[in-house]
């Protein structure tokens, strides 16, 4: 009888710390959202279609719930962060390495959009900080869930990749 719990234990809910990251994550994907809606509506001139506009609005719309689910302290917003972020990062630097090898072949210099070097660095700095290991206790990640959320966008980043390449040659 020592091992019993009473009612009024059960009721009771430790609340987890949160770790300093925790809000300079939150800040820095509100950023990344302003920065890309404000690129998304006033940076193009051009008038867009429903069609046009859908494909933009899906995507957005994983950040957009990874951070209300960060905000709330739940695994899924860790999650959804860390697959979108992966994503990003992957086919950003197959954009990247593709062009390299693109110039190479043509004998000439790559030319590169120094404005789009920011969200890529705002983005590789929210994933580093989504992969500290204070955040990742925060969040219950075991290795296994780590493991599958960098796999895959990087899987998925490989191929983009591999089929940028196809079209080089």
């Amino acid at each position: 009888m020592e091992n019993e719990v009473s009612l009024l234990e059960d009721l009771i809910t430790v609340e987890r710390k949160k770790p300093k990251l925790h809000n300079v994550i939150t800040v820095l994907s509100l950023l990344f959202l302003v920065y890309f809606i404000f690129q998304f509506t006033f940076d193009n001139q051009i008038t867009r279609s429903f069609s046009q506009t859908m494909p933009f609005i899906v995507i957005m719309m994983l950040p957009v719930l990874g951070l209300l689910f960060h905000i709330t302290g739940r695994k899924t917003g860790w999650i959804l962060n860390t697959l979108f972020y992966t994503l990003i990062t992957s086919i950003v630097s197959a954009n990247i390495i593709s062009n390299i090898i693109m110039a190479e072949k043509l004998g000439t210099y790559m030319i590169f959009n120094w404005r789009s070097l920011v969200p890529f660095l705002l983005t590789i700095t929210l994933l580093i900080l989504l992969l500290t290991k204070t955040v990742r206790r925060y969040f219950n990640v075991s290795n296994l869930l780590l493991v599958i959320c960098l796999g895959i966008p990087i899987a998925l980043g490989l191929i983009y990749f591999f089929t940028l390449l196809n079209r080089i040659e």
